[in-house]
């Protein structure tokens, strides 16, 4: 989606919702990745699952973490 589509931009919390509904899926199902973390804060309290992305490892780690907490990905094993 984008913005100058809609005219709603982040972190307007109405741009989370309208994500959602058009992808047809409920906010917790979301996993979303940004570099802003008042967009990240604005996803949570949209509630989608946020990472605040710092690096491509890190980041890419705590998705994983997130996928595997809520049953989408096996846990990776230490």
């Amino acid at each position: 989606m984008y913005s100058h589509e809609v005219g709603i931009v982040k972190p307007d919390p109405r741009v989370f919702a309208l994500t959602a509904e058009r992808l047809g899926v409920r906010p917790h199902e979301v996993l979303f990745l940004d570099d802003v973390e008042g967009h990240v804060l604005a996803a949570r309290a949209a509630g989608w699952q946020a990472v605040l992305h710092t690096s491509t490892p890190e980041s890419v780690a705590e998705m994983e973490q997130v996928l595997a907490q809520a049953g989408g990905l096996p846990k990776a094993s230490s």
